[in-house]
């Protein structure tokens, strides 16, 4: 990911993997087009939500996993949506939103708390 300008152009350089490219778009350039145009710079809703999954990763990198919030009796937790992967873009259909797998982190627990970035919200 980088972004250039050249006199008044800027200029997006997106990963060439699809949804990589996507959490990209969604996460860095959206709002920064929204406020060159003019528009409100709204912070992207955030909502915490459990694990309902364990995860291993890297540390010293943050990663952004397709997930869908599953409700039960005993309240709602957040499933891992479709194949891993930053190529494989059929696991953004039927995903609720993106889970976000902090930096620091090296496993993540059932029932740990978690960001969740929904791809719409709807108020009442």
């Amino acid at each position: 990911m980088a972004i250039g300008r050249k006199k008044n152009k800027f200029i997006f350089c997106l990963p060439g993997n699809p949804v990589a490219a996507f959490v990209c778009s969604k996460l860095l350039i959206k709002p920064l087009l929204i406020k060159l145009a003019g528009g409100v710079d709204l912070e992207p809703l955030v909502v915490k939500i459990p694990s309902g999954f364990q995860h291993k990763k890297r540390k010293g990198r943050a990663e952004y996993l397709r997930a869908k919030i599953i409700s039960k009796d005993n309240g709602d937790f957040l499933k891992i949506h479709g194949r891993k992967g930053a190529g494989v873009i059929s696991s953004l259909t039927g995903a609720d939103g993106i889970v976000e797998i902090p930096m620091d982190y090296e496993t993540v627990n059932v029932g740990q708390l978690l960001k969740f970035y929904p791809f719409e919200h709807r108020c009442l």
